[in-house]
Order: structure tokens, then C-alpha cells, then sequence
């Protein structure tokens, strides 16, 4: 709900300090969603089937884009001006108004306990935690010093500030990369860039199957950082191109959207006894890797300064794609090499 009041709130910038002060305010009122979730299902759902549960709620993601980014060129396009209102006001305005009444919804649907389920007969509900007990001992020990001593944890944070690097790359440059490549309607624009997001959809709920079903994870998170490395690169090869520019995008869609579930997998894999450490390891984890949301603009827009195009910063993206997957094969821990067998 604070996530959706900060972005409401872009509505009256006028100034740019106005806009860095929200921005930075509204990344502050993100950055516990995305750990609490992923925290929360671990105490709902068993280690064997979290490739599937983390994929649908990333899910959710893809298909923001995919509704978003047309939905986006819409608003700039026939909003602007309307009752005196920027475009890029209405955006944000429309964007943020929603997560207010979801934050409603989850007061009053979501549970913090199976033990407080409704929908869940005393059967159902003994049945559940033990499941869930199995894979998750000394739930209520453990602190956030341990779990950061625990071998492996740093070098997760590594990897997924590494995955960010990329993941941002696409999500901020992937409609000026569609603009540099011929393309001038904001409508067609936002269409084209829905495309990665549609390929990261149909990649996360495959390979979230796929997963739970072998109870493989580090190989599968390595092999879709792969694909979005080589999707970094054939779209600097094809920067002109609309049609192969396209192509790379979807490749970029399909590994990079779809490695970001997978890869939640392992950070409760390896916290699994850490109890109240877990939660805010899994936080650490996740801050880490937003300094890749940092960087990735950044260096993309400094590059591109220092050169007069993108296609070098996507070289670079697609070289710290490649470096994530190599850690992900020899450099982490035999902890995270294991199956998870239901």
C-alpha cells in the first residue's frame, strides 16, 4: 500500500529533486515485497514444489509487462494533456492507485499461518507442515549474522547482482533499442517490447515444471542465464535490425525474466534451518541484487555517452550474464548441488 501511495504521488512532481526524493522513496517502500513474499512461501508450500509456486508469482511480473508496456505507449500517447496532466503523470497515477486496494486484499485474504487457513481441514493442515518441517528444521533459531556466515550466501547475493545487471538492462533499454532499430510509434513500441515478457512467461512456467520435476535448480538457473547472454549479444549484432532485434529481445525474455524465479529457489535451499535469519537473509540476497538495478542503467547510459551507442553496453551486459552462469556451475556450495526430491 506504501509502494502504491509513493508512486501515485509522482502526479504532483514538478521539479526534478520532487522526482528523485519520490523515486527514492518508492524503491524504499519495494524493497521488503519482493523478500516477504518469497519468505512467505516458504512457510506455505514444500521445497519440491517451489520452482512452480516462485514461477507463477513471477509470473505476475511478465505479464505486467506484457500489458503494461502497451498499456504504457496508450496513456503517453492519448492522456497527455488530458485535465492538464503530463502523460508520464497519468502513468504513474494509474500504476500506483491499484497496489492500494491490493494491499487491502491481502489484510484480508492471506493468512500468516497454515495453522489459521480456514480452507484447510486439521488433516490437511498436519499434513502441510510436516511437509514443510521436513526440508525446514529449527525453524524458530537462527539469526541474520548466521545465515551471512552460512558458505555460499555472499556469493548468492554475487550472482543475482549479476542477473539484475542484466534483467534491468532489458527493462529499461529494451524500448530505445526497438526506437534506435527504426521504430517511432509509442503504441508499437510498448507492443514490440511486450514481446521478451510474453517469451519469459511461456520459459518461467516450463522450466518451473521442469524443475520441480528433476529437482534441479543450479543447472537450469545456468542455462537460462546463458540463453539471455547470448540474447545480449546477437541483439548488439542486430541493433538495426527490427526483426532479429526482436528475436534477440525474445531470447533476452526467455532467459533473464525466467532465471529470476529459479533462482529464488536456492537462496531458502541453502537458509533452510536458519529460522528468523531466513527471512532477512533472503532480504540481503535481494538488496544485493537490486545494486545491480544501480549499475545496469548507469553503466548502459555511460557507455552509450562515452560512445555514441548501446550495442557496446550490451556486449558488457552479456559478458556479466556469462559470469553469473560460470559461478552458478563451480562456485557455489555442495549444499546447493543437491536435488530436492519430494
Amino acid at each position: 500500500m506504501s509502494w502504491g501511495l509513493a508512486t501515485a504521488a509522482m502526479v504532483f512532481v514538478t521539479a526534478e529533486w520532487q522526482f528523485y526524493v519520490l523515486r527514492f522513496i518508492i524503491g524504499a517502500m519495494e524493497a521488503g515485497f519482493a523478500p516477504g513474499v518469497l519468505y512467505y512461501l516458504t512457510l506455505w508450500f514444500p521445497q519440491h514444489f517451489r520452482g512452480r509456486i516462485t514461477s507463477m508469482l513471477f509470473l505476475a511480473s511478465a505479464f505486467a509487462g506484457l500489458v503494461g508496456a502497451p498499456f504504457s505507449g496508450l496513456v503517453l500517447q492519448h492522456l497527455d494533456g488530458v485535465l492538464q496532466m503530463r502523460g508520464w503523470h497519468w502513468l504513474f497515477l494509474l500504476g500506483g492507485l491499484p497496489c492500494v486496494g491490493l494491499g487491502f486484499l491481502v489484510l484480508t485474504l492471506l493468512k500468516d499461518r497454515i495453522e489459521d487457513a480456514q480452507w484447510l481441514s486439521p488433516a490437511e493442515k498436519t499434513l502441510l507442515a510436516s511437509r514443510i518441517a521436513k526440508h525446514e528444521p529449527n525453524q524458530h533459531g537462527g539469526s541474520l549474522l548466521s545465515a551471512i556466515r552460512i558458505p555460499g550466501f555472499l556469493m548468492l547475493g554475487f550472482i543475482y547482482f549479476l542477473i539484475q545487471v542484466a534483467s534491468y538492462g532489458l527493462n529499461f533499454w529494451a524500448p530505445q533499442l526497438i526506437r534506435s532499430a527504426g521504430t517511432q510509434s509509442p503504441v508499437m513500441i510498448g507492443l514490440l517490447t511486450a514481446i521478451p515478457y510474453v517469451c519469459g512467461a511461456i520459459s518461467m512456467v516450463v522450466i518451473g515444471r521442469l524443475s520441480d520435476a528433476t529437482g534441479e535448480r543450479r543447472k537450469f538457473v545456468c542455462g537460462l542465464v546463458v540463453l539471455g547472454a547470448l540474447g545480449f549479444f546477437s541483439a548488439g549484432i542486430f541493433a538495426d535490425h527490427t526483426t532479429f532485434l526482436i528475436i534477440a529481445l525474445g531470447m533476452l525474455g526467455a532467459g533473464i525474466i525466467a532465471s529470476i524465479p529459479t533462482f529464488w529457489t536456492l537462496p531458502p535451499k541453502l537458509l533452510a534451518g536458519a529460522g528468523a535469519g531466513a527471512a532477512g537473509g533472503i532480504a540481503v540476497i535481494n538488496t544485493l541484487g537490486q545494486f545491480g538495478g544501480i549499475v545496469s542503467p548507469v553503466m548502459v547510459g555511460r557507455i552509450r555517452d562515452l560512445t555514441g551507442s548501446t550495442t557496446p553496453a550490451l556486449y558488457v551486459i552479456g559478458v556479466c550474464a556469462l559470469l553469473a552462469a560460470a559461478l552458478l556451475l563451480w562456485g557455489l556450495p555442495q549444499k546447493l548441488r543437491t536435488l530436492d526430491k519430494g
